[in-house]
């Protein structure tokens, strides 16, 4: 039997927390990966952040300021991890949960050959790391963006303090352009609410998820919209 076989055998039997424990990860690092929630690098963000054109290259970053990885959230690190060495739970679809197992296991298995000390050393020699940051009042949050989810999500879990980042993308907050992002949804539900009310076509005013209307914009489309049903009303 593989030491990845023989690993998913005992996490199975056992549990992950045991195994973890038993692998010297302690019960206050375990306690915060099962609280914390792996949050999504928001569509929105594009709206109100602005991209400094500021890039850097083979830096660490801290762990604890790690906010979320690509392709998958909404879960706790630890569920993260459970899900991706055990398989995903039958009542989650399948398509939500898009992370390799066998990645998860080949790198856990190399973890368990080694110990705590040392670690650090293994996660020093992956470089392939990138991430978005995203800076509000002095408040960084990254975010992955490519492959090396199954070593971001156990960085979390094993209590490291920092991660190698080959490269990192820039982004800071724009308060003028928050504020205008948020009155354009408050424009935007009064306008569907509206057309609730009055039975008329309701859809989406946007064109698309991406589509960012001045309220002008909307009331010209909602004018559209009474005229059309107007026409085709029976």
């Amino acid at each position: 039997m593989d030491q990845r076989t023989e690993i998913e055998k005992i996490i199975k039997h056992d549990g992950l927390e045991k195994f973890l424990l038993d692998q010297g990860i302690g019960q206050e690092a375990i306690d915060a990966s099962k609280k914390e929630i792996a949050q999504e690098e928001k569509q929105e963000y594009k709206f109100y952040y602005d991209d400094t054109g500021k890039t850097a290259e083979n830096i660490q970053i801290p762990v604890s300021q790690i906010r979320g990885v690509s392709r998958i959230s909404s879960y706790s690190w630890f569920k993260l991890l459970e899900y991706s060495l055990l398989g995903v739970p039958s009542f989650i679809p399948l398509d939500s949960f898009n992370l390799n197992r066998i990645s998860f296991l080949n790198w856990v298995s190399t973890l368990a050959k080694t110990n705590l000390q040392t670690i650090n050393e293994i996660y020093q020699k992956a470089d392939t790391l990138e991430f978005s940051c995203y800076e509000k009042n002095g408040i960084k949050e990254y975010y992955g963006i490519n492959d090396g989810n199954h070593r971001t999500i156990t960085a979390k879990i094993y209590g490291l303090q920092e991660l190698p980042a080959r490269r990192v993308n820039y982004y800071v907050f724009n308060d003028a352009k928050y504020q205008e992002f948020q009155l354009y949804k408050k424009h935007k539900k009064e306008a569907e609410q509206l057309l609730t009310s009055l039975g008329l076509f309701v859809y989406n005013l946007a064109e698309s998820n991406d589509d960012i209307l001045h309220p002008k914009q909307i009331e010209k489309r909602l004018a559209k919209l009474i005229a059309l049903n107007n026409l085709y009303k029976i």
